[in-house]
Order: C-alpha cells, then sequence, then structure tokens
C-alpha cells in the first residue's frame, strides 16, 4: 500500500512537472495600422524549427515551455520577440515595417530578400493591381514601376496590350517579354484571325484570360542577372506572376461585385455638322460659278450622291438662294452624327468569390470570377468566366506536394478596324453628317437602314452590328502540378509539370446583303485554334551556411517544354438564303486547310549565390538551351550573368550616419538570348515548301523559303549598375543606368530574284538600348489614424541601331539606318501654305548641292528624319491616403517627347479631295481663302490634286501628355460594426480610370501603336465604377 501510494505520488508529481514545462499557449496577433487580425503570421519557438502560423482571423496556439521565446514575424512588418514564462495568452500588435531591404520577392526559380538579390527587379502588388478597372492585368502596369513602357492602343475589351521593358530589342522579332505564372512560362502571341492587328486592325490578348483578382503580386525582371535563368527567352525580360494561395485556419470567403460606365478618354476631332458640311461645298461652287446658286446646289447635291440614291440633307432642291444665303424655308431634315450612332456609354460589371483556408498540413485558395464588358463602339464586347484551384499539402516534415490550376471561358466580339469599310471607328469619323442613318423618301423617314454614301457604299455600322459577326471563344487551362523533397537538411529536390491549352474557336460571317459579302452572296469563315504547351521542370536547391557569416547557395535545373499549334480553317461563301452563318448552307467552298507548327526547348541551368556577413554578395548564373527553331549547327546556345553588391550601410564606418537606414551599391553583366518568333516563323532555318500550289486541277507545292543552317539565337550583352538606399526611415528609393545591345538580331535580307524567293532570315543587325531609371517612395506621414506615402518612377531609354546589312531600309514612315532609333519618321516636310494662292509647299532638296527649295508637287517633296515615335521618358507618380476607415490613391502617368503621326488629322484635311468624307470644322474658320492669308490649311477645292493631306510632316505633333491613370477612394467598415452581422471585412469604395488627360496634341488619344502612327483604333476609355468587397 505505500509502494501504491509513493508510485502515485510520483505520477502526479511528474504530471505537474511536465505540466509546468509544457503549456498551450494561445492569443491574436493584430495590426497597428487598422486593428484587423492578421493571417499567415509566423509564429515560431526560437532556436527551433517548431511553430505554427496564424489562421485567417489571427488567432494561432502553440505548445511551449515556459523558457521559450516566441519569434513574430510577417513580410513588410517588424519582427518581434516575446517570453513565455508564465503566460498563457500572448496578444501582439504588428507594427509595419520600414519599406527596404528585408522584403521579400519572387525571382527566378524561387524568393529572394531584396538586400541579398543582385539583380534588378521590381514588384507589383495585386492590390495596386486592382486599382485599374483594365481586363487584363499588363494594362494595369503603366506607371508601376521604372524601366516599363505599357501602351494601350486599343479601347476594345480584351484587345492586346503593347509591354516594352527597357526599349526595343528587335527589329524583325517578337520584342515582348517573357511571361511566368507560378513558375510556368505561358504564351502571350495573339492568335488570332477575326481581331487581327495586320489584317483587320484589332487584336486579341491570351493574357485576358487571367482573372486579376486571383493576382498576389507580379515581379518585373529587368537586367541580365535577374533574368538570364530564363536564358533564350529572357532578352525582352521577365514578368513573374505569383497567384494568390491558401493560409491555414478556418475558412475565409471574399466576396466582391463591381459596376462601371465607360466612355472615350479625350475629345475626339471636332468635325462638321451637315449644315456646315454643305456650304463649305456650296461656296467653292458658287465662286467656280460665278454666283450661280442653282448650279451651285446641284453640284454640291451631285457631289453628295451615289448611282443609287440622291442625297440632299435639306428638305428643298436649292438651300442656298441666289445671295449665297441659306433659304429662311430651308431645314435640316437630318444631321447624322455618325459618331454618336456608332459610340455608346459601354457598361461593365465584374463579379468575384473566392474562398481560403486549411491546416498545418494542407492549405487551399478557390475562386471563381465573371466579367461581363461592353465596348464603346457597337458590336464589342468582352466576356470571361474564370475559376482557379490552387492547393498544397506538406504530406511530412520533409515532403510537399500541391498543384495550381486555372480554367477560362471568353468570348470577345470585335468589330474590324483599320481602313476597312466595315470598321465603325473609321465610318464615324469619315462618313459625312449629310448621309441619313435611314432612308429617306419624299421628306420622311423610313425605318429602313441606309447604305448610300461616297464614302463607304453600301455600308452601315449600324445596320451590319446586327448582320455580320465577328466572334472568338476562348477555352483555356492552365494546370501545374509539383512535389518537393527536403532531404540532408540543406537540399530542397522539386519537380514540377505544367500544361498549358488554348482553344480558339472564331466566326467571321459577312451577310449576303450588304458590305463585304455582298458580292459573293454572303461570306464565312471558321477557325480552330489550338496551341499546347507541356513542360516538365527540375531543380536542386543546396544552402548552407558556415562559420555564421558565409552563406553559399547553389542551384542545379533541368527542363523540357514542347509547345505545338494547330490551325483548321474553312471559308465558303454563296448561302442559300439570309439569317445563317452556317457553312453547310454555302454553295461555294473556297478554303479548306490545316496545318501545325512545333517548337521543342531543352535547358540545364545553374545559379550560384554567396553572401558574406550580409554585406557582401556575389551571384552567377548559367544556362543552356536547345531550341528546335535554329540550324543544326547553332541549336545550342549559352547565357550567363555575374553579378555583385555592397551593402555599404552594414560597414563600421557607416554606423554614425544615423540618417542612413540601407545603403546598397549593385553590379551586373550577363548575356541572354532570344528564340521568340512569331508562330509561323517555328520552322525559319528549313527549307520550306507551300503546299495548295496547285495547277490544272493536280495538287501542287511551291519553293516558299531558303535554308539557313548557320541561322543562331539573337544575343543580347547587358550590364547594370544601381544604388539602393533609404535614408530617415522614410524614404526609400533606387538610381539605376544601364546598357543593352542586342547582336545578330533576325532580319529579313533581301536575296536575287532568281533564287525564287525574295529574302532569307540572318542574324545581322544590331540594336542598342542605353537609359536610366530612378524609383523613389517615401513615408511622408503616418500616425495610428493618418498615413500619407508617395511613390515616384522615371524611365529614359535611347534606343539606337548600330549596324544594317544595308545603308538605309525604308520601313513605311519610318527609316532604318545606323546611328538612328528603330522608330524614326522618315517622311516629307512640310514648307506651309504659298500665301498667293493657298496652295501647300514642300520642302525639297537637291542631293548633290544640299540645297533646300520648295514644291507644290508632292511626288518631288523631299522625305527628312523628322523625329522618333518613341518618348523621351516616362514617369509614374502615386500617392496614397489613409485616415481611420477611408483611403484615397491615384496615380499620374507621363510620357513626354516622341512623335505622333496623325493620319486621321490628314485624312479630315483632305480639302476637297474626296467628297463625301468628313472635314474638320477648322477648315471654315483657318483655310486660306483670299492672297496674303497666312494659315497652315491651303484653299479648298473640290477634287483637288495637290496632294495635300498626304503623309508629312504637317501631321506630325509632339505626343507628350499626362493621365490620370487611375482614382480610388474606398471606406472601410469598422470591424465592431460587422461581428453583429458575421462579417470579418466590408469595404466600399468608388474609382476611375483615364479620367482625366492632359495632351499636347488633341483629336486623338495619345496612346496610339509603338510606332506612333494612328490606325482607326478604338479610343481608349475612361471608367467610372464603384464597388463592394466582403469577407465572412
Amino acid at each position: 500500500m505505500k509502494k501504491l501510494a509513493f508510485i502515485v505520488c510520483v505520477v502526479l508529481l511528474s504530471i505537474q512537472i511536465v505540466s509546468a514545462q509544457t503549456r498551450q499557449v494561445t492569443g491574436i496577433v493584430t495590426s497597428a495600422d487598422d486593428g484587423f487580425g492578421m493571417p499567415g503570421v509566423s509564429v515560431v519557438i526560437k532556436g527551433t524549427t517548431s511553430g505554427t502560423s496564424t489562421d485567417l482571423d489571427g488567432n494561432y496556439s502553440l505548445s511551449t515551455k515556459s523558457g521559450d521565446i516566441l519569434v513574430f514575424s510577417f513580410v513588410g512588418m517588424t519582427p518581434q520577440e516575446i517570453s513565455v514564462g508564465n503566460q498563457t495568452v500572448i496578444n501582439v500588435i504588428m507594427q509595419a515595417e520600414a519599406i527596404g531591404m528585408d522584403e521579400v520577392m519572387v525571382v527566378a526559380y524561387g524568393v529572394s530578400k531584396k538586400s541579398s538579390f543582385t539583380g534588378s527587379a521590381a514588384t507589383v502588388k495585386g492590390d495596386d493591381i486592382l486599382k485599374s478597372s483594365a481586363t487584363s492585368f499588363e494594362e494595369a502596369l503603366q506607371g508601376s514601376t521604372a524601366g516599363v513602357q505599357v501602351v494601350s492602343t486599343s479601347g476594345q475589351p480584351g484587345s492586346a496590350t503593347t509591354v516594352r521593358i527597357r526599349g526595343i530589342g528587335s527589329i524583325n522579332g517578337v520584342a515582348t517579354p517573357l511571361y511566368i505564372i507560378d513558375g510556368v512560362a505561358i504564351n502571350s502571341e495573339n492568335y488570332s484571325q477575326v481581331a487581327d492587328a495586320t489584317n483587320y486592325g484589332t487584336s486579341a490578348s491570351p493574357l485576358s484570360s487571367l482573372n486579376p483578382s486571383d493576382i498576389e503580386n507580379i515581379t518585373i525582371l529587368k537586367d541580365a542577372s535577374a533574368s538570364a535563368l530564363y536564358g533564350s527567352r529572357a532578352a525582352n525580360g521577365v514578368i513573374l506572376i505569383t497567384t494568390k494561395q491558401g493560409l491555414s485556419g478556418k475558412t475565409k470567403v471574399n466576396f466582391s461585385a463591381k459596376y462601371g460606365f465607360s466612355d472615350m478618354a479625350v475629345d475626339q476631332h471636332k468635325i462638321m455638322n451637315a449644315g456646315q458640311y454643305y456650304k463649305t461645298f456650296f461656296d467653292y461652287y458658287y465662286a467656280e460659278n460665278g454666283g450661280d446658286a442653282t448650279a451651285a446646289n446641284a453640284s454640291v447635291i451631285s457631289d453628295f450622291s451615289t448611282s443609287g440614291a440622291t442625297i440632299n440633307p435639306y428638305n428643298i432642291d436649292n438651300p442656298y438662294g441666289a445671295n449665297g444665303q441659306l433659304d429662311p424655308n430651308a431645314k435640316l431634315l437630318y444631321d447624322t452624327d455618325w459618331r454618336d450612332e456608332v459610340y455608346r456609354i459601354a457598361k461593365s460589371e465584374e463579379y468575384n468569390i473566392s474562398a481560403t483556408g486549411g491546416n498545418d498540413k494542407t492549405k487551399f485558395y478557390l475562386s471563381a470570377g465573371y466579367l461581363n464588358q461592353e465596348g464603346i463602339a457597337i458590336g464589342s464586347s468582352f466576356e470571361r468566366l474564370s475559376t482557379k484551384l490552387n492547393v498544397s499539402n506538406d504530406v511530412t516534415d520533409f515532403f510537399k506536394v500541391g498543384m495550381n490550376n486555372t480554367i477560362s471561358i471568353t468570348e470577345q466580339k470585335t468589330p474590324p478596324g483599320a481602313g476597312g469599310g466595315a470598321s465603325p471607328v473609321k465610318f464615324a469619323d469619315y462618313v459625312s453628317s449629310v448621309y441619313p442613318l435611314y432612308v429617306w423618301e419624299d421628306g420622311v423617314k423610313t425605318d429602313e437602314y441606309n447604305y448610300e454614301n461616297a464614302v463607304q457604299l453600301d455600308f452601315n455600322p449600324v445596320a451590319l452590328r446586327s448582320l455580320d459577326k465577328y466572334t472568338s471563344e476562348t477555352f483555356r487551362v492552365l494546370s501545374s502540378s509539383f512535389a518537393e523533397l527536403k532531404f540532408l537538411k540543406d537540399f530542397n529536390l522539386k519537380t514540377q509539370v505544367s500544361y498549358d491549352r488554348s482553344d480558339l474557336k472564331e466566326n467571321r460571317f459577312y451577310n449576303p446583303e450588304h458590305g463585304n459579302g455582298k458580292s459573293v452572296n454572303g461570306r464565312g469563315d471558321r477557325y480552330s485554334i489550338v496551341e499546347t504547351t507541356k513542360s516538365i521542370t527540375n531543380t536542386l536547391n543546396w544552402s548552407k551556411t558556415f562559420n555564421e557569416i558565409h552563406t553559399v547557395g547553389l542551384l542545379l535545373g533541368q527542363e523540357a517544354t514542347e509547345t505545338k499549334y494547330e490551325l483548321l480553317n474553312a471559308e465558303a461563301t454563296d448561302f442559300v438564303f439570309p439569317g445563317t452563318d452556317e457553312l453547310v448552307a454555302t454553295a461555294q467552298p473556297v478554303t479548306a486547310l490545316s496545318y501545325f507548327r512545333e517548337k521543342a526547348l531543352s535547358s540545364y541551368f545553374s545559379r550560384l549565390n554567396y553572401d558574406y556577413a550580409g554585406k557582401y554578395y556575389f551571384s552567377a548564373s548559367f544556362r543552356r538551351d536547345g531550341s528546335s527553331i535554329f540550324g543544326s549547327d547553332n541549336k545550342w546556345g549559352n547565357f550567363w550573368s555575374v553579378a555583385g553588391s555592397w551593402r555599404m550601410s552594414q560597414e563600421d564606418f557607416m554606423s554614425n550616419l544615423q540618417w542612413v537606414d540601407d545603403l546598397k551599391i549593385r553590379a551586373s553583366y550577363g548575356i541572354n538570348g532570344s528564340d521568340a518568333v512569331r508562330v509561323y516563323e517555328r520552322y525559319i532555318a528549313m527549307a520550306l515548301f507551300d503546299y495548295g500550289q496547285n495547277y490544272g486541277g493536280n495538287a501542287g507545292i511551291a519553293f516558299s523559303q531558303m535554308a539557313n543552317p548557320n541561322l543562331k539565337w539573337e544575343k543580347l550583352t547587358a550590364w547594370d549598375i544601381a544604388a539602393e538606399f533609404r535614408l530617415f526611415n522614410r524614404i526609400s528609393g533606387t538610381v539605376e543606368y544601364y546598357s543593352k545591345i542586342s547582336d545578330g538580331l533576325l532580319y529579313d535580307q533581301k536575296l536575287s530574284f532568281t533564287t525564287g524567293v525574295p529574302t532569307v532570315k540572318t542574324n545581322i543587325a544590331e540594336i542598342e538600348n542605353k537609359g536610366i531609371e530612378i524609383e523613389l517612395s517615401s513615408e511622408n506621414m503616418r500616425n495610428s489614424i493618418f498615413s500619407w506615402t508617395t511613390s515616384l518612377n522615371f524611365s529614359a531609354n535611347k534606343n539606337k541601331i548600330k549596324s544594317l546589312p544595308e545603308e538605309k531600309v525604308i520601313d513605311g514612315s519610318k527609316i532604318w539606318e545606323e546611328g538612328s532609333d528603330r522608330y524614326q519618321f522618315y517622311i516629307q516636310k512640310f514648307a506651309g501654305v504659298d500665301a498667293t494662292d493657298g496652295s501647300p509647299t514642300w520642302y525639297v532638296e537637291d542631293e548633290a548641292t544640299k540645297e533646300i527649295t520648295t514644291t507644290k508637287v508632292y511626288s518631288k517633296a523631299t522625305k527628312f528624319k523628322s523625329g522618333s515615335a518613341l518618348p523621351d521618358f516616362t514617369a509614374g507618380l502615386r500617392n496614397n491616403f489613409e485616415y481611420k476607415g477611408f483611403d484615397l490613391s491615384f496615380m499620374l502617368y507621363f510620357s513626354m517627347g516622341g512623335k505622333i503621326l496623325d493620319y486621321t488629322e490628314a485624312d479630315l484635311l483632305h480639302m476637297g479631295f474626296s467628297p463625301g468624307t468628313q472635314l474638320l470644322t477648322k477648315v471654315i474658320d483657318k483655310a486660306w481663302k483670299k492672297p496674303g492669308d497666312i494659315t497652315d490649311i491651303p484653299r479648298f477645292e473640290v477634287n483637288n490634286s495637290f496632294q495635300f493631306h498626304e503623309r508629312s510632316t504637317r501631321f506630325l505633333h509632339d505626343n507628350s501628355f499626362v493621365r490620370l491613370r487611375n482614382i480610388t477612394l474606398g471606406y472601410d467598415v469598422p470591424k465592431q460594426f460587422l461581428e453583429r452581422y458575421k462579417l470579418s471585412s466590408l469595404r466600399l469604395y468608388v474609382q476611375g480610370d483615364n479620367i482625366w488627360t492632359w495632351q499636347n496634341h488633341k483629336g486623338i488619344d495619345p496612346e496610339q501603336s509603338i510606332a506612333g502612327t494612328s490606325n482607326n483604333n478604338m479610343p481608349n476609355i475612361k471608367t467610372f465604377s464603384f464597388g463592394v468587397k466582403l469577407g465572412l
């Protein structure tokens, strides 16, 4: 009995001792900024790997001992260490950390602290992307960071956006950056045959299939050191997109809804109404006919009329009387504002719902989104349905698996652009108001649409909207799975397999009654385009610290990628009856074709990182790529980089400079490459024969491309030097200078006609980009209820062609020659209007003497170099204000310098050359009228031949502009008011995009093509929207 009592006492004492040693500590971690619980905060027992992370409401629970020290850490927050002691509840308030060197960023094949990163990269947060109403995330990058030029060339929803990183790095090749989503390289080339910029002046962006609400952050890799691990695909920079992942804790649901209204961002050229247009022609004929008003009226109506209709907008045959004045009885029957008919206030709606949660082992993020956006031009729209599932599971302490999946369905309706008759944009600008929307009979409007006009005969965009079809439907799956194994303490092995598939179904239909299809009784085209990319990536990471001051990291990797493009097209004409667009209802097959293009890439890569005492950093990378694109002797290319940095602020001699928080100097040098060719160029090194060259009813082929076994990679050699700093615990910044030389550029070298082909692809040209970038951010004010932060970025790039195989190449309105940039204008130079007779004049240079004279004959005018389309510099300025629950942010975008050639202005100043085509109102007051008039607009003359409207510097303008890119005002409802409704968060906001623009040249949107020319693109839009976000 005594023994039993003794044993019981020992057990009880042991339990008490154990209880005293081990206790469960719970608590909540909140943010000092808003008092809300913080999910994902790491809570670790110091000196061990034991720990947990807070759930979605900031709660945590951890088994500890009284002597333990808990370390609370979170990216962007100051870490805290708290002794457990006798406490069982430990609540922590996290303070925002100074923005700077301890920021963690996603880089090539991994992550890195900014302090140890030796390359040039910039990060854009997902929240900043959502401050824009853009359909696709790349539009939201405009003005967000230095060195990135973003041009939104069209207001068509879902259209492609031009993105260039540190200048133009190619002449004939693809200059777009490489896009990586969650470690997987994706296709960003527009494959649409309906929304095709080359043939139809429109475009579609494959990137618009990604829902911006799913993006956590974006990292832009700009120099060779940052991007060299992507080797042959990195010459134009790399954009890494990281999507949202799951967090442990109670499942949290977020819902958002947004509604918006869009209109033209800027006013278009002012054009004449019907009365002004009629009088301009009447005044000319009245003078020509010696004051005979009847003859003048008849001539005007004759000019406006077509073979099918007499066009007179007035209610009487002779609206102007013998005195040259408007008859009091004359009234306009109609005054068609084609812009009002073609354009509309476009509506948009967007809904997103997501759920995130899990536990210490398994985490998930699930979302679904729906977007329906009208275009401002009738017949244009974009619709997207997307869903995403990201899951990860820690199978054991050393083995982890996961997957990232995105499925999206989009439908884009894209009426044609450019110069086609069916283009609603061109029709609205070019067709005069004297032409009615509906047919008029005996002064009475009917319900029948009018197709008669002297400009685009048998076209009416309002009517054709319901008769013709331009539809692109895309089903896209982007799926990747990974397995990660940690072994021998310092090693990490990861395998990732991915699959990217885009199925594009397109329908282009011209109705049999009017427009493009009338001559063949209707024309239909169907396209089925499938692009698949399969890849596998294997990486082995090793990292170890020696003697607490030497840290070495090594990455070894292998990657293989296979891409296949397949196209199936059928075209037919002669539909059996109107009202159907199915090809089975046609009598005349025109085209039935199919083909495929394949591309394969095999790669091996490595990276070495070294860190000495947190002061000195060195990195080196090497990649060897083998591509199926190039010649047999040049399939493999080697790409490498070296970089180093010195964190001066960690030196003892800097310790007395209390105002210097961080200071780092870094430099890099490296060689990247490019195998970026368009889909139809994937066999550019081979000798090719074209099918379909039939003869005499027999199938045939024809020689179409000469082989070039010496064709090889485009090569980019780049170096970069920069200083990164943080001062006064308030101001952070980077000042950077870079130089990039791209040589061996793909170039179409001309061949003798005896070869049977006009050109062959060669590696001949060389182009250089040099520039400076400045990024500054400041915390102007921060306290418990108010904060104000500002960020500014500035970029200036100089582009120059270093070598060409020819002395000069004329490319439309541009000239390529050594010493000039890629987009140097080379056009006729306007000399003004002759004050004696009102004729336009141009400059002529004598080739021998270089003497400059003038001419009135346009064909004799000399072309001169007239400036570049590229801006002198771009900049972005963002301000963020927070007061209690309110927040206000806005971003201004600046683009200074650069020229724009306004073809629309030229065509609308035809000065009578094209009766029926609209005229600018400035013709009324500013055109030459009598000897001695000093003006830049010549005399008006019907059917003139002086070609004033042809390309010249008269229509070349400075394209400087400033745009309020976005502004957002929001309010977060305090948490104490939400608890009764079981809500964790509620946010209300209003938002504006492009709502104000200052531009040096008015009349068209300043964002046209990167080449600086207008092409009847749908104008960019300004959008007002309001929305709500709530969390459960």
